[in-house]
């Protein structure tokens, strides 16, 4: 008996042995990667891949070691074949690019994305006037907010920039939130907070897949109105044509800077009125979303307010623009019965991207961010 026990743990020493001094051969796997890369850590000046592992995953930001993929270029998602190499454990230690198996562009609907900048880091580096790089690596022109990043970089600040991203090209979106150090960037840009909101006497496409109206905002008078595109709007407050309102909100905003809800916490009781052709404004419409005209009216998205386009003539070309789902920026005010009255149609197209140059270059002296994404 005894010598039987001796030899059993002689061979599960043997055994022991084999598996410690185990050599772990190198596999080849399947990694989804995202269209941007993001800041490994706040306190490096390096990005990583966003990848997942599976489709049904969501995207984590990848920090293991990650060689060889220098032909990923931003805008794109990617499907890539690895070969992985394993640590004595048995455990993934390194990641080696071996091939693309498909790439696909993203659309201009979804290639918006926001990354949080800890500028002490060296994250942010400014190269000329007119362009910055983040980590060394990746160049993007300033546009109109080369005075905003000059500041932020001279200040040491932490800040929330959106960006956009096509075909290997950064854009600046906006400048969402700045804070002069973490705490306060955690306090004041992400979770929930309370902040007053201005709330616009009319409202505009969402830009959404399927047409929907949204409400606009801004937080400060000199402030450009933007978007709230949240499928449900603001939690207990209804937006009414004409009317301007000052409210209270708490606000939910992701890590990735977007606002992901909104609750009224204390409304308007006298909104301001703006009836009448002196308060003309622009907004955008989706053919695919209107139906024709019927008794000089076109019926909103919602049913709950009205065009009426027969006053300047205009329910002919509506209609062909309709039928033809194109995009429309119109110009109007809202009537004392509640209407909106079109009274020129700015710019049209039935391609997004193109209707966006036509935007920009029509709307050029108004205070409104149309389609941020």
């Amino acid at each position: 008996m005894i010598l039987r026990w001796v030899l059993l743990a002689c061979c599960l020493t043997a055994i022991s042995g084999c598996q410690l001094g185990r050599n772990w051969d190198d596999e080849e796997e399947t990694l989804y990667v995202d269209f941007y890369k993001v800041p490994c850590d706040e306190d490096e000046a390096s990005l990583c891949f966003r990848v997942k592992e599976d489709t049904a995953d969501d995207y984590e930001t990848w920090t293991d070691s990650f060689s060889g993929f220098s032909s990923f270029a931003w805008g794109y998602t990617y499907q890539v074949t690895v070969v992985t190499s394993f640590d004595d454990d048995g455990d993934p230690e390194s990641y080696s690019f071996s091939a693309i198996d498909a790439q696909a562009a993203v659309s201009s609907d979804e290639n918006s994305f926001t990354l949080n900048l800890y500028t002490d880091s060296g994250i942010l580096q400014q190269l000329d006037d007119d362009t910055f790089s983040l980590a060394g690596e990746k160049s993007f022109s300033c546009g109109d907010y080369c005075a905003d990043l000059e500041t932020i970089l001279a200040a040491q600040q932490v800040a929330q920039v959106e960006f956009s991203a096509s075909a290997d090209e950064l854009t600046v979106s906006s400048i969402i939130c700045t804070a002069v150090d973490g705490d306060d960037f955690e306090s004041n840009c992400e979770g929930t907070s309370e902040e007053s909101w201005r709330v616009a006497y009319f409202l505009s496409d969402c830009n959404f897949s399927t047409p929907q109206l949204c409400l606009l905002f801004k937080v400060n008078n000199s402030d450009d109105y933007e978007l709230l595109r949240l499928q449900d709007g603001i939690e207990g407050f209804s937006p009414v044509w004409g009317y301007r309102s000052d409210i209270d909100v708490y606000k939910t905003v992701s890590n990735g800077g977007n606002i992901t809800a909104a609750e009224l916490q204390n409304d308007d009781s006298s909104p301001d009125e703006y009836f009448g052709s002196s308060y003309t404004f622009l907004f955008v419409l989706r053919g695919s979303g209107l139906d024709s005209s019927s008794g000089g009216y076109i019926d909103l998205y919602d049913s709950s307010a009205q065009l009426d386009c027969t006053s300047y003539s205009l329910c002919t070309r509506m209609n062909d623009y309709i039928s033809d789902d194109q995009y429309l920026l119109l110009k109007g005010y809202v009537d004392a019965d509640d209407d909106i009255v079109l009274q020129s149609i700015v710019c049209h197209d039935d391609s997004s991207s193109d209707f966006q140059d036509c935007v920009d270059d029509e709307d050029e002296d108004e205070d409104i961010n149309w389609w941020p994404s």
